[in-house]
């Protein structure tokens, strides 16, 4: 390949992830405005928390290149849900509060557990590490 194409290469993949970068947030925003209202699940659910959305957002602007983007969702509590589903043998759901506690579940093959921690300014390794199991990285 020559330098000009592999500098149009480099290009087009940078813009891409700008591109994903940017759809995962905009969900969130879209998350935010869709849950903020009491009941908004029908079933007595708690609104998103400010608290969770901030803790979500900086989670993902910590490893959003990392990894393919999850699906966001609220739980009834009002704590952000992410989920990454490659298929039923590989996939994480993590919740994580307005506190920066993280629990999450996963299956990676054979392997598979629970897991609580603390999101404070750094991806925990082990959930890093889980993540990466689950999506084939």
């Amino acid at each position: 390949m020559s330098p000009a194409a592999l500098d149009l290469s480099s290009l087009m993949a940078a813009l891409r992830a700008d591109v994903c970068r940017r759809a995962i947030f905009l969900d969130l925003e879209a998350l935010r405005s869709e849950a903020s209202l009491l009941d908004w699940v029908g079933r007595e659910g708690d609104p998103i928390s400010e608290g969770a959305f901030l803790q979500a957002q900086r989670l993902l602007e910590a490893f959003v290149l990392q990894f393919p983007a999850p699906e966001l969702s609220v739980d009834s509590r009002g704590a952000v849900v992410l989920d990454w589903l490659r298929d039923p043998d590989h996939m994480l759901s993590l919740t994580i509060e307005s506190s920066g506690q993280l629990g999450y579940a996963f299956r990676a093959g054979d392997r598979r557990g629970t897991r609580t921690d603390w999101f404070r300014y750094e991806v925990p390794a082990a959930l890093a590490a889980d993540i990466a199991a689950v999506v084939g990285q």
